[in-house]
């Protein structure tokens, strides 16, 4: 009485396309995610030329303390 044939809504052949909105959010958080990335090596080798600069000035002071000294 009640066997009536179960029917498909979706196809799964059927992709569909993303929406506009939803492409350039997309867009937005690659921009984001590579300005940050970009951000972050700038500021690792600003922070890695700091420490060369700061260890040529110990060495050339421990240099100018040795001769001075011995």
């Amino acid at each position: 009485m009640n066997d009536r044939p179960h029917v498909e809504l979706l196809d799964p052949n059927v992709n569909p396309r993303p929406s506009p909105a939803r492409t350039g959010k997309k867009a937005a958080i690659y921009l984001l995610v590579a300005l940050l990335a970009s951000a972050m090596i700038a500021w690792l080798a600003l922070l890695g030329w700091g420490m060369v600069e700061t260890l040529q000035w110990v060495l050339v002071w421990v240099k100018s303390y040795w001769t001075s000294h011995f």
